[in-house]
């Protein structure tokens, strides 16, 4: 959110440009900022959301929000993004993990994540 956002084609605002799953949506609605379709910019900015991410983002400045947000075993989504759980900082070793779309009442799979080092 520092420096870039992601956009998908419906218009939804993402707080990380690689947070969309292996069908094209929003990975979890915790990436999801808003939607340009229906809000303004500005309005999103301003957004209680946005508002609670912006004084968290130093929590794991470079960490990957994709890889921290899955590696981490916090319990809170929103926690689990400002988690400092990338393995390519904390040296732990990288695993496999089913990407599931949550947020929305059911679980599929959506692809997997694979990091190494």
């Amino acid at each position: 959110m520092t420096e870039s956002f992601g956009l998908t084609p419906d218009g939804t605002l993402l707080a990380s440009p690689w947070a969309i799953d292996g069908r094209g949506r929003p990975m979890h609605d915790a990436f999801v900022l808003g939607n340009l379709a229906t809000t303004p910019m500005q309005a999103i900015l301003q957004s209680e959301k946005v508002r609670a991410y912006m004084p968290r983002l130093d929590e794991n400045i470079g960490h990957c929000k994709i890889f921290t947000f899955f590696h981490s075993t916090k319990s809170d989504p929103v926690d689990r993004l400002f988690d400092n759980a990338d393995p390519l900082y904390t040296g732990k070793k990288a695993l496999e993990v089913q990407l599931v779309r949550s947020g929305t009442g059911s679980e599929e799979e959506a692809g997997t994540c694979r990091c190494s080092r």
